[in-house]
């Protein structure tokens, strides 16, 4: 292992002009392995034909047993002193059955919808821990092949890195699912294995796949090129399918992806990697107030300009072809080209005293949660009213002025819950701390026993309570979240508007009508943000005419352009229609 390290040690401190680079302590620059007993009478033997036959009495049809049963057996193994090639033969023997589990496991919780029931999560738990266990056993086989022999094997080298590797990405893989934090110095490992294989002059060597899903061949660049791939995109701000559509784009994009070696001209702008650390992939600007020391850059430019490319091909209506049969959607790629081109917001502290915000969810909680408020505030002084408007940083009085949103806030009879049978429902609130404040939204946190039914891109109302500067209810995006045990939801929200109006929609089906929950939201100039009105998803289309109730009055509308839309709601421009 010591040669190991000291090559490792030795290519860090020739790619870093930093002194501090060349002297690093052997301990930190090694695998975390167990330690490993003689091999006893008990111990179970790792002869190939044993374990076929070990494997055929297994229940394959239930692959969470046989999870169970391959974690519990490799577990054993890591602690016992096999010899290498025992060892090797003995995971590549398992190694279909191995794929075959995890495929199947692996299926319905990338597919369910957060929040996870107590099985999906037994079934991820399960996963990671037979994850952990391959990856540790290959892990060995790597400290053996450094330590037991001169001229390791290139080809030994490289497939047990990559098999390590690829494992240690599904475990990342399935923390994105989950929106939960990373496992503990498993970005150590992963940058370990990928210096170990560039110091060795393996890391671009090809690997072939048990995995039939997965492309052919592989290596160990590729795999660590994907995973970084996988965390810039910011994993937190994405839904369950566009994660799994962001990994299939990542294995494309990987290939023409290149590391380089930091300098000079390094902009802060750009993402580095400190292959030296616990870190994930983070902005040059950041890495330097942490006191890290990032020894290699990401260059995105050329996939930020195919990206920018395939947005404005898909505006002007050239259609251009896939790359393998997938083409990324424009949606994912508005999100990846405002996570790689936006530099970090600004954050605005609040005061020791924790601020506590009401929050509904949904578009219909939403729509009922205004109602109410709204009715409370038109129950308030219209001096008093008046003062707070003149003293709110948002300009309200002209808000309420556009031709449209100042017909509707008027109306009285809009002040009221939907539907009869809904107005029996309680709305669901939650008292959510507010953890930050940025100029965009919030950073919200609720403590919960059991999960909150809450996903990314739901429509969400806040109205803080104590705070008479804002009387309105405003309305919101999620747009991340993140959740763990001992802290509950912690999830961002972009504020669309600082105030809204319930409206409902007329929506006809088979002659009848029927009205939809809807809110309206005011134009604000100074932000360049046009009238829009949010409706239910997938219930109008572009070019649709639609009644906006107002008493009784209708305002027939025609909807000029979808704005956004989410499996919760879209979000329309709109035009009035003249008589």
């Amino acid at each position: 292992m010591e040669t190991a390290s000291k090559n490792i040690r030795d290519i860090a401190s020739n790619n870093s002009n930093n002194p501090k680079h060349k002297h690093l302590p052997l301990e930190h620059r090694g695998l975390f392995i167990p330690e490993r007993h003689a091999i006893m009478g008990n111990s179970p033997s790792l002869k190939p034909r044993t374990i076929n036959q070990w494997l055929d009495n297994l229940p394959l049809a239930n692959e969470t047993q046989t999870a169970i049963s391959l974690t519990t057996f490799i577990h054993q193994t890591n602690h016992i002193a096999y010899s290498l090639a025992k060892r090797f033969k003995a995971l590549e023997v398992l190694q279909p059955t191995i794929q075959r589990v995890l495929r199947h496991l692996k299926n319905s919780p990338y597919n369910h919808q957060w929040p996870l029931t107590k099985r999906i999560q037994q079934q991820l738990a399960i996963t990671t821990s037979l994850l952990e266990s391959v990856s540790i056993g290959y892990q060995i086989c790597v400290v053996d092949l450094l330590t037991q022999t001169a001229n390791p094997s290139r080809r030994a080298l490289a497939t047990c890195l990559q098999r390590s590797l690829q494992a240690l990405g599904e475990i990342l893989l399935s923390t994105y699912h989950k929106y939960s934090a990373p496992t503990p110095t498993i970005w150590y490992s992963i940058h370990q294995l990928y210096l170990i294989a560039r110091s060795f002059s393996c890391k671009d060597r090809s690997v072939k796949n048990i995995e039939p899903l997965t492309p052919a061949y592989s290596s160990v660049a590729f795999e660590y090129k994907k995973q970084i791939l996988l965390k810039l995109a910011n994993p937190t701000r994405l839904l369950n399918s566009q994660v799994t559509d962001l990994e299939t784009q990542a294995e494309i994009w990987a290939h023409d992806l290149e590391l380089e070696i930091i300098s000079d001209d390094t902009s802060s702008s750009m993402f580095v990697i400190d292959p030296l650390s616990d870190s994930s992939p983070m902005r040059y600007d950041l890495a330097l107030q942490n006191t890290l020391d990032p020894l290699y850059v990401i260059p995105l430019d050329t996939l930020i300009k195919r990206l920018l490319g395939i947005l404005q091909a898909g505006k002007s209506g050239i259609k251009i072809p896939a790359v393998s049969g997938v083409s990324p959607t424009g949606t994912l790629i508005k999100l990846l080209l405002t996570n790689w081109l936006q530099k970090e917001k600004r954050t605005y502290k609040r005061t020791q005293q924790q601020v506590n915000l009401q929050a509904t969810i949904g578009l219909l909680n939403s729509f009922n949660f205004v109602s109410q408020n709204n009715r409370l505030s038109n129950q308030k002084s219209t001096s008093t009213t008046l003062m707070l408007m003149d003293k709110n940083d948002y300009p309200l009085t002209s808000l309420a002025q556009s031709s449209f949103y100042g017909e509707i806030t008027n109306n009285d009879s809009l002040d009221q819950p939907l539907g009869a049978s809904q107005a029996s429902e309680k709305i669901h609130l939650h008292h959510c701390k507010v953890l930050n404040v940025s100029a965009n939204g919030y950073c919200l946190q609720r403590k919960d026993k059991i999960p909150t039914n809450i996903q990314i891109g739901d429509i969400i109302a806040l109205y803080e309570p104590d705070n008479i500067h804002s009387p309105q209810s405003s309305i919101g995006v999620v747009r991340w979240l993140h959740y763990e045990a001992s802290t509950g939801i912690t999830f961002g929200v972009q504020v669309l508007s600082p105030m809204a109006q319930a409206l409902r929609t007329a929506f006809t089906k088979n002659g009848h009508n029927t009205l939809l929950p809807g809110l309206g939201l005011p134009k604000i100039p100074a932000l360049q943000q046009p009238a829009s009105l949010l409706t239910s998803a997938q219930r109008y289309n572009i070019g649709d005419h639609i009644q906006i109730n107002k008493g009784r009055q209708k305002i027939n509308i025609t909807l000029s352009e979808r704005i956004e839309c989410h499996q919760g709601f879209d979000r329309f421009k709109y035009k009035i229609q003249i008589d």
